[in-house]
């Protein structure tokens, strides 16, 4: 995971994470990419917790007290990193054929990597995935996984058959072409249409 002022993200190496190569299925890596997004956001919004699964700390009394907290119509105790929206709607993610990363985008990374990096406020680990939740995420794209298995098993199988017909005719062709020499060698003046 990347954590830092300019940049906050986090890249899953896809073939690693699912056991698979999903080069070929662009769909579904957009799809793990918004599942992980989804993850974090209802961890925080719904579940109040960081990428551990412990509570989000508590917010400053300062901050409980202010205005902008009030008029938003906050909970002190509603920990759930959501003022504006603007922060966990920044969450976005990109893919490669070999994997996934999300990343908030940069007009909210300063005010992320504040609260990831406990930078002049309490720090609140809510960026991420931790190896429990991607396990989570694993399971639920088990039958798109198996899926994809099964393609590229029976791809393999197909090629593998190709290729076994394609040496059995060399086989056969080098085995005529010696019985040929050996003809020539032994017997000269012999065709092969005078043994037929």
């Amino acid at each position: 995971m990347t954590v830092e002022k300019e940049n906050l993200s986090q890249t899953f190496d896809l073939e690693t994470e699912f056991g698979v190569d999903l080069s070929s299925e662009p769909r579904l890596r957009q799809e793990i990419g918004q599942a992980i997004i989804d993850r974090i956001r209802e961890r925080c919004l719904n579940d109040n917790q960081d990428i551990w699964g412990r509570p989000l700390k508590s917010y400053d009394k300062s901050y409980v007290e202010s205005d902008e907290f009030k008029d938003f119509g906050k909970s002190a105790g509603d920990i759930n990193m959501q003022l504006t929206g603007d922060m966990l709607g920044g969450l976005e993610s990109s893919d490669t054929p070999n994997s996934v990363t999300v990343s908030l985008e940069s007009g909210q990374t300063p005010k992320g990597y504040r609260h990831q990096a406990g930078d002049k406020i309490k720090q609140r680990a809510w960026f991420g995935m931790s190896k429990k939740e991607m396990d989570k995420i694993r399971d639920e794209f088990s039958s798109d996984i198996e899926r994809v298995k099964n393609q590229q098993q029976s791809e393999r199988e197909r090629q593998r058959s190709a290729l076994d017909l394609v040496t059995a005719q060399l086989f056969q062709e080098s085995q005529e072409q010696a019985f040929n020499d050996l003809l020539t060698v032994s017997f000269p003046d012999l065709t092969l249409d005078d043994l037929v």
